[in-house]
């Protein structure tokens, strides 16, 4: 392996240098979230997430998720939206920058 797309090298592979060592501010990785409908009542929300968490951060269901490649990250619905702004401010400017226009 050449290197990893993230910003930072990965724990399981820390011989591996991060692309963003050379070409610094890249970061490219995957991810994926769970949501919930508009509506959904916030008791609902909140206790899911707290669940969800729990889940994740269970030592061997985390391991076994991470021996298929994700790295879970838990945190709640603020963790998320947080996440999802910088996500769409981030790629909104590369967008405009390499001319990609909606379709």
């Amino acid at each position: 392996m050449l290197a990893v797309t993230s910003a930072r090298r990965l724990a399981d592979y820390d011989k591996v240098p991060a692309l963003a060592e050379t070409l610094p501010g890249f970061d490219m990785t995957g991810w994926m979230a769970v949501v919930a409908p508009t509506g959904t009542p916030r008791e609902a929300l909140q206790r899911f997430s707290r669940d969800l968490d729990v889940a994740l951060l269970e030592k061997d269901r985390a391991e076994r998720i991470h021996n298929l490649g994700p790295v879970p990250e838990a945190g709640g619905a603020k963790h998320l939206a947080a996440f999802l702004q910088t996500e769409r401010a981030r790629w909104e400017v590369l967008t405009k920058e390499i001319g990609v226009l909606p379709e």
